[in-house]
């Protein structure tokens, strides 16, 4: 099989997740795990027809090793655990720099005093881009849902709530956002 482009997407999103793990607990020399749908593989390693999850996601994780160490994947329940070890969360320690907005936000959320509304945390989104869409929550999972428009500086939906004077989210894929069957 060649080299399949979503791999990169896929590596993306592994760092992306362990330098939002590192921003909001700190950094510590321990495997992380990391909760995938099946229905997100699927769409970041694109299996050949007949190939399986786990033989799409062992050539992926051949591609990444000489960064992120021999990454394994474990299923349960419907998910898929993804397992970095030492080697790949030393490797975002050292070599990944966080994106400012995620940085900003999360020391935000970190500081409860910083923010106390959801206008707080949309002054926070706009001043990285004038796309921000921030709208009510159609159902009582969270109670706002904050994204940018173009995917820039970040594609994830936050999913926020507010109670008692502290801001707590969620963040997902557009992917796995709207496979909850939520809309945006």
């Amino acid at each position: 099989m060649e080299y399949n482009v979503n791999y990169m997407v896929l590596r993306k999103n592994i760092i992306n997740n362990l330098a939002e793990s590192q921003l909001k607990i700190g950094y510590s020399e321990n495997a992380v795990t990391l909760n995938y749908t099946g229905d997100s593989l699927r769409k970041f390693l694109l299996p050949d027809e007949g190939e399986s999850i786990e033989e799409a996601f062992a050539q992926f994780a051949r591609h990444v090793s000489s960064e992120l160490g021999k990454l394994t994947l474990s299923p349960f329940e419907d998910r898929y655990a993804l397992t970095v070890p030492v080697q790949g969360v030393r490797f975002v320690h050292e070599n990944i720099k966080p994106e400012p907005f995620l940085e900003e936000f999360i020391t935000a959320v970190k500081t409860p005093s910083r923010l106390k509304d959801i206008e707080d945390v949309i002054q926070i989104f706009k001043k990285y881009s004038d796309r921000v869409v921030c709208r009510k929550a159609e159902h009582n999972e969270f109670e706002y849902i904050l994204y940018f428009s173009d995917g820039i500086p970040d594609d994830f939906v936050y999913c926020i709530d507010t109670d008692f004077g502290t801001v707590s989210y969620h963040r997902f894929t557009k992917e796995d956002y709207l496979s909850m069957e939520y809309e945006l």
